[in-house]
């Protein structure tokens, strides 16, 4: 049984500010990295996206265009264990989705791993094939590292910026901050954290609002009521997301019925040009919220009843 993804896609009546109303995904995307919603009008973060937008989305096609494949790979991975696909973007900044990318510091692969902690994680760097370059296990190795860090430090944001840094030097920050609240550690004026790692974390951030709100959201549509009628129709019903691992015999439209959704819908979400599944597939279900919630307090009883 796959593990619930993620919860709410928009977020209704917040302070309007140009960066909500251009990555409507906002609210999704923090939350996916355990960071509160009011990070969106955190100054700083709002300076590097204004100056970075438009090479990030060049990035992020860029990225795309090169990993099409790999990125259904990674997504599935991550999908599989019960992480966040949006970590997903983890890879695409470390290495552009190129399996063979290599950084002046001589990491390597997808997840730009340096020797030490790919041969922890048992990656073989010695043989004739580096299995850095290996997106499967690469990848399975980044979640065990992923893991690791959120087990120590609580936050998947600081597991990303540790990702990065490196443990030693995250606690240090910690130390000195006097708190682990991410506007205060990649404060540019109190420059706990060093600029690369300030600005790993808002990029990755960046990237994911981007990606997220390009594929996942829909941009509010005029309603055709009638010709006086100018109120915009946001979709209010399909809000959340599930994911769903395609069984046998299973279609679209039994998928859609089963969660009280629709197959235009989940053909758009996912990017399918046709209908036809295949088993094992990885769909993301665009669900109503009360059928979000429901899966989520059966998940809870599962794992009360199971002792985890």
């Amino acid at each position: 049984m796959r593990k619930l993804l993620f919860a709410l896609l928009l977020s209704v009546g917040l302070q309007a500010s140009p960066l909500t109303e251009t990555f409507p995904a906002y609210a999704y995307v923090l939350s996916e990295f355990d960071i509160d919603t009011g990070y969106i009008y955190d100054s700083d973060f709002q300076r590097y996206a204004s100056a970075h937008e438009k090479q990030m989305r060049r990035f992020y096609k860029k990225s795309l265009k090169r990993g099409e494949e790999l990125t259904r790979v990674v997504r599935g991975a991550l999908l599989d264990d019960g992480l966040s696909d949006l970590f997903l973007y983890i890879s695409m900044v470390e290495s552009g989705m190129k399996t063979d990318a290599v950084s002046s510091r001589k990491a390597v692969g997808l997840w730009q791993f340096m020797p030490k902690t790919a041969a922890y994680y048992s990656l073989d760097v010695e043989g004739s094939v580096d299995e850095r370059c290996d997106p499967f296990c690469a990848t399975e190795a980044a979640m065990r590292h992923l893991e690791h860090l959120h087990e120590r430090f609580g936050r998947w944001y600081l597991a990303v910026m540790a990702y990065n840094c490196g443990e030693g030097r995250l606690q240090k920050a910690i130390e000195r901050a006097q708190s682990d609240d991410l506007a205060i550690l990649v404060d540019d004026d109190a420059k706990f954290l060093p600029k690369e790692t300030r600005d790993y974390i808002r990029k990755i951030l960046l990237l994911a609002l981007i990606g997220e709100s390009e594929t996942v959201f829909e941009v509010p549509q005029k309603s055709d009521k009638g010709a006086g009628d100018n109120k915009e129709s946001v979709p209010a019903v399909l809000t959340h997301l599930l994911s769903h691992k395609v069984a046998m015999g299973e279609t679209l439209g039994s998928v859609a019925s089963k969660y009280g959704s629709s197959a235009a819908a989940i053909k758009r979400v996912n990017g399918l040009e046709s209908e036809n599944l295949s088993l094992g597939q990885i769909l993301l279900v665009p669900v109503a919220r009360e059928r979000f919630e429901d899966s989520l307090s059966k998940i809870e009883k599962k794992r009360s009843s199971s002792g985890d």
